[in-house]
């Protein structure tokens, strides 16, 4: 099973690397805990997402809400992209 990991980058940017898939996402969820300031969430490094991965910038996106924190998605890939597009969750998603 591929693996993905959430990497502090410095000054409030964090990277996902790796794949966020059915496979990868369940257990990336609570991940998101380690940030605890205003963060962009990098997506550059990401090799493969799908669906799930999508739900699971959602889930990100309504944690940092709760927590209060500004939050913002940057090279979000373009499957992603264009799931939410497709679904209207571009709208509520916060991208940089």
């Amino acid at each position: 099973m591929a693996s993905v990991q959430l990497v502090s980058r410095g000054d409030g940017v964090w990277g996902i690397e790796g794949r966020l898939t059915f496979a990868t996402t369940p257990a990336f969820v609570q991940a998101f805990a380690a940030v605890t300031e205003d963060a962009v969430i990098d997506l550059k490094q990401v090799e493969l997402a799908d669906s799930a991965g999508l739900a699971l910038l959602v889930e990100w996106a309504i944690q940092a809400e709760k927590k209060g924190l500004t939050m913002s998605f940057s090279n979000i890939p373009i499957q992603v992209l264009a799931m939410a597009r497709v679904s209207g969750l571009d709208e509520i998603l916060p991208m940089s």
